[in-house]
């Protein structure tokens, strides 16, 4: 199980690094994803009668899939888009994140009530914290996306909702008790 949990997380991780054109991780974790994998059904093909290890190597598959997700989210590794929309003017927080070597594209709309700016980022996951520490004084006044999931809505239930899938980001908004 374990030799199984080992090498389909390294699976995990060597997925994303391919994603993120990272040409030297990738292969490697991809040789020892090979090797281990080969040493684990090895074990299990000597003994196809032990269900015990037929279902250890089941079960480490399953392991390792949730560990390799982990430890993904850990690492930050990955990109993320933020969005952050908000009514009227919104010069000074485009200048606070630029000014703390944000990239961003600025757009203008229309919303429920009158014009709006929406600014928008693609950020390692990582440094997500980092855009929404940036953006602390504005977010009272924000609708904030991160992905696809909305951070912040118009009720506190769909708030509190968004903040139980969204586990990285929801720590920052709970510290400053953003409401909408």
């Amino acid at each position: 199980m374990l030799l199984r949990a080992t090498d389909v997380s390294l699976g995990t991780l060597k997925t994303i690094f391919v994603i993120e054109g990272r040409n030297g991780l990738a292969p490697t974790l991809g040789f020892f994803e090979a090797l281990i994998y080969v040493i684990a059904a090895t074990l299990v093909f000597r003994d196809l009668g032990n269900p015990f290890t037929i279902a250890g190597f089941a079960a480490g598959f399953s392991v390792g899939t949730a560990l390799g997700m982990f430890m993904a989210s850990k690492l930050g590794l990955g990109s993320e888009t933020v969005r952050i929309t908000k009514s009227g003017d919104a010069w000074e927080l485009t200048e606070a994140l630029r000014a703390a070597s944000f990239r961003l594209t600025t757009f203008t709309g229309g919303g429920r009530d009158g014009p709006v700016f929406v600014i928008q980022l693609n950020v390692r996951k990582r440094r997500v914290q980092q855009v929404l520490d940036v953006a602390g004084p504005w977010l009272g006044e924000c609708f904030v996306t991160v992905g696809d999931e909305p951070l912040q809505a118009s009720s506190a239930p769909a708030v509190l909702e968004t903040l139980k899938r969204a586990p990285v980001v929801s720590w920052a908004l709970m510290q400053r008790k953003v409401h909408p």
